[in-house]
């Protein structure tokens, strides 16, 4: 498993863009780290989501973190080649060949399909089982990315908070105070709404995108094992099964591995 480039190029890229254009604008860095806006925003935030989210989900959140910045690559053609080649023994040399083969599947749910195949359960029941690992599947990961969802929608209203408490302060001292120091203050304040919309913007609501991205990835694995192992098991010929498996990718994938996909419009 490698490093996702794509998140962590997208970060640079946009915290440099926002920070350039902050600067050309005669912003100072220095006037960003002001600590009571980031309490507000990250402690608030923070404590929200740990009340609307369940305790097993919050103690995954490194793991989650570690997800969205490791690239999981799924070689489609490559499994789908495998199975067709499987197709093509088993058609030969029956069903039970299988049985050693699935010892070089390292990937859980591929070697609980082709298990589940070797075994002779019927196809109904293989579909059924491997049909619920997949929505259990998604229903893990779902419950992951609400951790962001839920920063997302809850740190753009801590920004305004902070941003009403910086007011409340400023108008409470605006009989004694100068021009200067009711500048900082204002400043200050505002700063919570810009590190509240942020961090929404910039952090939480990509990340949820990203583990989007990264569920639909491997629902589309699975699927292709899962109407692989039911190809086999109906004894389909490998020119149709392959070409069952390979519509089931998008346009794209099937263009950049050079296949002979038509246009459909996806």
């Amino acid at each position: 498993m490698k490093i996702d480039l794509t998140t962590i190029i997208g970060i640079i890229l946009a915290l440099a863009g926002i920070g350039t254009g902050y600067m050309l604008e005669g912003g100072s860095f220095v006037a960003l780290l002001a600590p009571s806006p980031l309490l507000i925003i990250f402690g608030g935030t923070f404590g929200v989501v740990i009340i609307t989210q369940p305790l097993a989900t919050i103690k995954k959140m490194p793991k989650i973190l570690g997800a969205i910045f490791k690239d999981k690559a799924f070689n489609y053609l490559e499994t789908i080649d495998l199975i067709c080649e499987w197709s093509k023994i088993t058609r030969r040399e029956g069903m039970r060949v299988l049985d050693d083969k699935k010892n070089e599947i390292t990937e859980p749910f591929f070697k609980r399909a082709v298990t589940l195949l070797v075994d002779n359960y019927d196809p109904e029941d293989i579909k059924d089982f491997l049909e619920n690992d997949i929505s259990m599947m998604e229903q893990r990961h779902s419950s992951n990315q609400k951790i962001f969802s839920s920063a997302g929608a809850f740190a753009p209203t801590m920004g305004i908070i902070g941003t009403v408490l910086g007011l409340i302060v400023i108008l409470s001292k605006l009989g004694g105070a100068d021009i200067a120091e009711l500048g900082h203050g204002i400043s200050t304040a505002f700063l919570a709404t810009f590190m509240g919309v942020a961090s929404a913007n910039l952090v939480f609501l990509p990340f949820e995108g990203k583990l989007k991205s990264k569920t639909q990835q491997e629902v589309l694995y699975r699927e292709i094992v899962l109407q692989g192992m039911l190809g086999i098991y109906a004894q389909q010929d490998h020119f149709t099964l392959r070409e069952r498996l390979i519509s089931l990718l998008p346009v794209s994938e099937r263009e950049a591995k050079g296949t002979d996909a038509k246009k459909d419009g996806e």
